[in-house]
């Protein structure tokens, strides 16, 4: 009967620390979410600037290219946590 607490003692205390584990895991999947939304918000909208001063439009598409690495990296550890 002792063994039998102390294996049902220590099952809670493994499962104690997968739930949280799997909640840290949920949290920064979110917060990868959020960040990827954001940059997605950040991409549309340099997408409906219209330019025509060189400078500005080169500027422009550097700051789409760095949103779409950024997208990139993010989308990449979101599919790691999935796994």
């Amino acid at each position: 009967m002792k063994l039998l607490n102390l294996l049902i003692k220590l099952k809670k205390r493994e499962l104690r620390e997968e739930e949280k584990t799997l909640s840290r895991l949920l949290k920064t999947l979110e917060d990868l979410e959020e960040k990827r939304s954001s940059l997605l918000r950040a991409l549309r909208e340099t997408s409906d600037l219209k330019l025509q001063d060189a400078n500005l439009l080169s500027y422009k598409n550097s700051y789409q290219h760095y949103l779409l690495k950024e997208i990139e990296v993010v989308e990449k550890e979101m599919e790691n946590l999935k796994e």
